[in-house]
């Protein structure tokens, strides 16, 4: 059990040394969450101009017949 605990803690000690010595920085990999906001922003936009435009469609397109005479 000894040398599994012993094992366990060097596997640690390593991954902390490798991470300390990286230069990682703190915004790394925010461009893909940028992307994604962006992404989820337009979308609810685009939903958001197509229900306008059903919604206001049948009232458009009465006030282009009521202009034209039809």
């Amino acid at each position: 059990m000894h040398a599994v605990v012993m094992l366990w803690a060097r596997l640690a000690a390593a991954h902390h040394a490798r991470f300390a010595e990286a230069d990682l920085d703190a915004e790394s990999g925010q461009a893909v969450n940028e992307w994604l906001g962006l992404s989820a922003l337009a979308i609810v936009a685009i939903v958001a101009i197509g229900a306008a435009l059903k919604l206001l469609g049948l009232d458009l397109v009465d006030w282009i017949r009521v202009q034209l005479g039809v």
